[in-house]
């Protein structure tokens, strides 16, 4: 059998009857209140998710306000490390230049001390030097 004997079989056949007109409109309203119930539920459920949706801001805005606040006090706190380490530092970079200075000076000292000590040597070895002064 092919598709279209098929087709004029079935259109042939005749329609079962349909049932009382009463059954089918309760068919309908009970169609109206399963619809009704599906859209009560989702806009519960789109409710339920704005009012978690609303919760979640307010608790990220706490959560930022917190985060933002201990920023603030840690800031807070460094500064006021930063100001009581501030001036120690500053004389210790002070005594660290003063201390240089001394070192240049006492070295310049050492300097001449020896090229004193060298002079008064050659003085006394009448200008000769090293090399000419026989070993003993």
């Amino acid at each position: 059998m092919n598709i279209e004997e098929e087709m004029r079989q079935l259109a042939s056949q005749k329609l079962p009857a349909l049932p009382e007109e009463t059954a089918r409109y309760d068919f309908v309203r009970l169609g109206d209140q399963i619809a009704g119930s599906l859209e009560s539920a989702a806009l519960a459920q789109v409710d339920a998710a704005k009012e978690a949706l609303a919760k979640t801001r307010v608790e990220a805005e706490r959560f930022a306000a917190a985060l933002i606040k201990i920023a603030e006090e840690r800031v807070a706190q460094a500064e006021k490390i930063l100001a009581e380490v501030q001036d120690p530092a500053n004389a210790l970079r002070d005594q660290i230049k003063k201390t240089d200075k001394q070192l240049a000076d006492l070295n310049d000292r050492l300097k001449q001390f020896g090229e004193t000590v060298l002079g008064a040597h050659r003085t006394f070895q009448n200008g000769k030097t090293d090399q000419d002064i026989p070993s003993q």
